[in-house]
């Protein structure tokens, strides 16, 4: 036998004529084709799923019952095509082709069977299961669909089996509403912020009320002429924070619609801060409980200096529509600081439900470096269980020590911190450190605080004390696990009872596993 492709076709050798079968593996069987043992012959399937031109048969001598297998050229149809209804749109799922060089699928629709009008072409993802949704289709009118698949040479399959389903919904709302138009970058506090969305409606609005986010409302100013318009706001928010903002709109006839803006992110300047907002591009794969959703996310973040607890808490959201997940923070455990790259890690829970996820969230501020590179972001979710079950990674796969590659697609990622974390940082340095080290500490001498960093090659449970001078221990400032990486803690120059030490020479002394260290730091009043 000789096999040389997927699609099987068997010759038949007789004393007298061969006979060609093709058996697809979609079960449609097409029969036809004469030629001689030496010659050749052309077949065409009865389905339209498969063409054999001038394929030749081996010469010599054959005796009856003698099988031979040979390629066909042929690509094969997507299969296990399905449904799905959701608010205003469908869901087509279907099994990728088998063949392997198919690079888009054909998506045919129609309001009779079967359907032959072409929807979309789309790209081949690498996840096995392909998505599709479409909106805007026609209140109580049925819909039927079929896919096929597309090789690089532009060779199309016959169609996979045809789905049909009934858009239940009733006639759309007269009354439409634009997306909200605002500030996509973080924004100082006390900013004045303009907002304004366009809508078009043949009753005229009643009401447009705005919705901060921040416990506050506000009236639109609603501008119409001749049916269309804009709803216009203007907010200061008073605190920073993560704000998701909603527009409502009511028209006299009772329609109803929202317009939602994620996020505006709002930053303290007078404070060391990473704030960051915008959108980015979740990969296949990314979203565990549905592997095959892909598209737009957005998120929100602005993490305060976890050194000072006299700042508000960190905030930090998360929204990706199409896989109906909105992440929201309620609580961050550490922070690790190496130039520009920054993790940050912490629980929160996901579509206000119940249930204890941790996140870690890792980013980049292009700015920092020298060549202006673009701010990146991952983020992981998971549920804290027994197997920690993971939710959500843009990043899947990879180790949580690999450095971040998804650049944001828009908005940016702002750091505001103590130059002393760059002043030690080197763009070339490993990931994870080779060797323990505890650093001086800096500034050196210092008032009121000071930097203390150390670096550890794997895993530790690490003790870092302050002495004074006749080796009395003043405070212990970690008394922790860390993990492998680099770390940095401030000591504010007070005593374990909260009392400020006084002017003079202080030791402190860093033991993980078996590495031990001491340097010497001075207190200036």
């Amino acid at each position: 036998m000789k096999t040389i492709d997927k699609t099987v076709i068997i010759f038949t050798l007789t004393t007298i004529q061969l006979f060609a079968q093709i058996q697809l593996k979609t079960g449609v069987v097409a029969n036809g084709g004469k030629a001689s043992a030496s010659g050749g012959y052309t077949l065409q399937s009865t389905a339209g799923q498969a063409v054999i031109s001038r394929m030749t048969i081996p010469s010599g001598n054959s005796e009856s019952g003698d099988w031979y297998q040979i390629m066909a050229d042929y690509v094969h149809a997507p299969q296990a095509l399905s449904i799905e209804s959701g608010d205003d749109e469908f869901v087509l799922r279907w099994k990728q082709s088998e063949s392997d060089d198919v690079y888009r699928y054909n998506i045919y629709y129609g309001s009779v069977s079967p359907a032959i009008d072409l929807l979309d072409s789309v790209m081949t993802p690498l996840c096995p299961m392909m998505i599709y949704t479409q909106r805007d289709t026609i209140a109580q009118q049925v819909y039927y669909y079929r896919v096929t698949a597309v090789d690089e040479s532009r060779n199309e399959s016959g169609y996979s089996n045809e789905v049909s389903t009934l858009d239940t919904s009733t006639a759309a709302s007269p009354l439409f509403i634009s997306d909200i138009l605002a500030p996509v970058n973080p924004i100082e506090k006390n900013t004045e912020i303009n907002f304004s969305a366009a809508f078009t409606n043949q009753s005229g609005i009643r009401t447009a009320a705005w919705d901060w986010g921040d416990d506050s409302t506000a009236t639109g100013h609603i501008q119409e002429q001749e049916g269309c318009g804009t709803i216009t706001g203007i907010h200061r928010y008073r605190a920073e924070g993560v704000y998701q903002v909603k527009l409502n709109l009511t028209d006299n006839s009772n329609h109803v619609n929202v317009s939602i803006f994620n996020y505006i992110v709002v930053f303290d300047p007078e404070t060391e801060f990473m704030a960051g907002s915008g959108w980015m591009n979740s990969p296949e794969c990314a979203y565990v409980p549905d592997s095959t959703i892909f598209g737009t996310a957005y998120f929100g973040f602005v993490i305060n200096s976890m050194t000072d607890p006299s700042l508000p808490d960190s905030n930090s959201q998360f929204c990706f529509k199409v896989a109906d997940l909105e992440f929201v923070s309620t609580e961050f455990l550490w922070q690790d600081i190496e130039g520009p790259h920054v993790k940050c890690k912490g629980f929160g829970r996901i579509n206000n439900g119940e249930g204890i996820y941790e996140f870690m969230l890792a980013i980049i501020d292009g700015d920092i470096y020298e060549d202006r590179v673009i701010d990146k972001l991952r983020l992981q979710i998971w549920q804290k269980d027994k197997t920690e079950t993971a939710i959500y990674d843009n990043q899947m796969g990879n180790p949580d020590t690999t450095t971040v590659t998804d650049a944001i697609e828009g908005g940016c990622i702002v750091m505001h911190m103590d130059l002393a974390d760059l002043e030690y940082w080197d763009e070339n340095a490993p990931l994870i450190p080779n060797v323990f080290v505890l650093h001086q500490n800096f500034p050196n001498p210092f008032n009121p605080e000071t930097k203390i960093r150390f670096q550890l090659p794997r895993p530790e449970h690490v003790k870092l004390r302050i002495f004074n001078i006749s080796g009395q221990k003043v405070k212990t400032i970690v008394d922790d696990i860390y993990r492998a990486g680099y770390h940095s803690v401030i000591w504010d120059g007070k005593s374990t009872n909260a009392n400020q030490v006084s002017n003079g020479i202080y030791m402190y002394q860093i033991i993980a596993g078996e590495f031990r260290d001491v340097k010497k730091m001075v207190v200036i009043r």
